[in-house]
């Protein structure tokens, strides 16, 4: 497994590179939000707002990473959304360590609801 890192680079696109091997590296236009990894770090899931804004969770299959030299163009994958919880917005949200459970904060409330999380 390796060990990455990801920021995006624009308001749209999330880069995500293996920092054992830096230029070992995927784009995927997702669109900004706040976002945890899947216990596998194959996916994300994302809250499509900023922090503290309510918005839908959607899962977002990131792109194998590949090999790029400096200065080559670095293709942009665009996966389609996968929403979940039947597209409910929520305004906080997280995964338990172990991958298994997802944490959610609903708007105007203070209480936390916990959901087994479905492997896909």
């Amino acid at each position: 497994m390796c060990i990455r890192d990801r920021y995006y680079i624009d308001k749209e696109v999330l880069e995500i590179r293996d920092l054992t091997a830096i230029h070992r590296v995927g784009r995927v236009r997702v669109g900004l939000g706040v976002f945890h990894w899947s216990p596998d770090e194959s996916r994300i899931l994302l809250k499509r707002a900023v922090e503290k804004k309510t918005a839908e969770l959607v899962w977002i299959t990131l792109p194998e990473l590949v090999e790029t030299a400096d200065g080559k163009e670095i293709a942009l994958a665009q996966p389609t959304p996968q929403a979940i919880l039947r597209a409910v917005t929520f305004r906080d949200f997280a995964i338990s360590q172990d991958g298994k459970l997802l944490g959610v904060i609903a708007p105007g409330k203070h209480n936390l609801f916990v959901f087994p999380l479905a492997v896909q």
